[in-house]
């Protein structure tokens, strides 16, 4: 499903040392699609959309933490027996 979503009268963090400040921003199939004032943004929004009105909160990108612990890691994983394990899905069968 679809979702197209409108993010407006906010305080959008862009990262982007060009233009580092939005109010307003549309994502649709999952991705940013426009990031702008909520005036440029607004006019952007399709029948049927969503649309929150931030009320000058912020909005971060996102942040993805992809690091292991490897000691906590290794703890958990001491009981799991993959000797005899022979492919991906019967190792995630297993770790699951």
């Amino acid at each position: 499903m679809t979702q197209n979503l409108l993010l407006w009268n906010g305080n959008v963090i862009t990262v982007d040392d060009d233009h580092p400040r939005a109010e307003a921003l549309l994502i649709t199939d999952g991705r940013i699609a426009v990031v702008g004032s909520n005036e440029e943004v607004c006019r952007l929004k399709g029948e049927g959309w969503e649309s929150i009105d931030l009320h000058g909160k912020t909005v971060l990108p996102g942040f993805i933490d992809t690091h292991v612990h490897l000691m906590a890691t290794a703890s958990v994983s001491a009981g799991i027996d993959l000797s005899e394990a022979r492919s991906v899905e019967e190792v995630l069968e297993k770790v699951d």
